[in-house]
Formats: structure tokens, sequence, C-alpha cells
């Protein structure tokens, strides 16, 4: 997917159009457990302004995009913690932004949500181009989805580089690679 012109806003005096950029898909999940999920991002589309007519096609769209198509008609309050989550994802895509902010999108979900989660944030960037600035505490997370990590220390950036770049930089003797195969374990 070919690059945009990078644009530069004043976020003090710019800050609506700064938003019409940005999407944000907090730890906490922003979304009412007492609408469906279609009436959630209806409500989070007219928000953010999205044309009707933009928006219908938009929702059906995002839905499938997630797989939970079928579950549109359905209160999120609900929907199993993944599921929410997926929703809570697509909340943050409603009006198409060019930056998505993911703050531990992971975080409490079993296994097989994390991957749907991950995978989705892999496809969002590959196929739609969408830049993803991702919080994680999960390092494989960060290595699976960063095309650049900075670890965070009380604040400051502790070390910032490419997570080849990172492990090169942590190597050594104290480090203790393994790759355990668990479909051979046999659980007695």
């Amino acid at each position: 997917m070919a690059r945009q012109e990078l644009r530069v806003f004043d976020i003090a005096r710019e800050a609506n159009d700064v938003r019409k950029h940005i999407g944000l898909v907090a730890e906490k999940m922003i979304m009412y457990n007492h609408l469906t999920a279609y009436e959630n991002l209806m409500l989070f589309g007219k928000l953010h302004s999205v044309p009707k007519e933009t928006l219908n096609k938009r929702i059906d769209d995002l839905l499938e995009f997630v797989q939970m198509s079928k579950w549109r008609n359905i209160r999120v309050g609900d929907f199993s913690t993944g599921m929410r989550q997926k929703i809570n994802v697509i909340r943050g895509l409603i009006h198409m932004p060019e930056l998505l902010f993911l703050d531990e999108p992971t975080l409490g979900l079993d296994p097989q949500s994390s991957v749907d989660i991950r995978e989705l944030t892999q496809k969002l960037n590959d196929e739609h181009g969408v830049t993803i600035i991702l919080t994680t505490h999960y390092m494989d997370e960060a290595d699976m989805l960063s095309d650049r990590i900075a670890l965070i220390d009380h604040g400051k950036i502790a070390a910032l580089d490419t997570p080849a770049g990172l492990k090169r930089q942590v190597s050594g003797s104290d480090t203790v690679i393994l790759d355990v195969n668990i479909c051979n374990l046999a659980l007695r």
C-alpha cells in the first residue's frame, strides 16, 4: 500500500483535525453493554460524524473483518471478553483513522482471543496501511507485531530498536533460548 503524504498538526490549535486521523483502543473498553454491537458502532460512528450512507456499509465491513457479523444484533454485555475486545478494536476504527493507538489490547484475554486480536492488528497494518502504536507488557506480542520497540522504564525510553536489534543487545552468557514443542509433551 502506498504511503500517504505526512501531515503535521498543532495538537493544541488543531485538536479536532488530529482526532479525525487517530483512533484509540484503550485498555478499558469503551462501549455500552446494554447496546448491541451494531448500536455501539452506530453511536461511535455518529460521534465521529461519519456520514450515515457510509456508516452502515462501514459497520458491515468492519464486523465482517473481525468475523462478528452474525453477532451484530446481540448486546455487547452478553459477549465474551474476546468478542467485546474485537468490537472495541473496530470501534476505534469506525472513522478509518490513519493512526491507531492500542493500549494493552490482549490484556486478560484467553489465548485464542489474544491470537485473534494479534492477527487483526497485523492485518490492519498490512492490508489497510494503518500505523499502530501498541503498548504491551507481553514481549512476545511486541516482537511479533512491531517494526520498532521502545522499552520504557520509569517514564523514560531505556532502549529503542528493532526487535532483532534489542535481542542482540541482551544476548550473551546470561541468555537462554528455549524452544519447546508442546504438542509432543505427554501430560501425566
